[in-house]
């Protein structure tokens, strides 16, 4: 499935829960990048790193939240990498999105 494609994740929702009743939980783990320098970044390459690992984690996440949040019940979490850290000269786009991929903590008293 595209993670990018708005339509076919509200299909993938519709039927996980035609089959199995509900979600429980959402992992988000999808991510890409490509090696390049910063100026070498194309437009595509930068629209399909951030569609895929910054935008589905929100179009993933409201899809399944409004589901889990009509049953009162489920978890969403949300991986990143420090992958930036190590190699921010040649993947400009990749270590941009990690700024926002960043979850906080909405636990009770946090």
């Amino acid at each position: 499935m595209d993670v990018c494609d708005d339509q076919a994740i509200a299909g993938m929702v519709d039927k996980i829960i035609e089959k199995f009743g509900g979600i429980d939980i959402l992992v988000n783990n999808a991510g890409i990048s490509f090696m390049n320098r910063t100026t070498g970044i194309s437009r595509d390459e930068w629209n399909r790193v951030i569609g895929t690992n910054l935008t589905s984690v929100f179009v993933l996440s409201r899809a399944v939240g409004e589901k889990m949040i009509g049953n009162k019940s489920g978890n969403i979490i949300n991986i990143a990498s420090v992958f930036c850290k190590m190699v921010s000269n040649r993947s400009l786009h990749y270590c941009t999105l990690q700024g926002g991929d960043h979850s906080y903590d909405q636990s009770p008293g946090a």
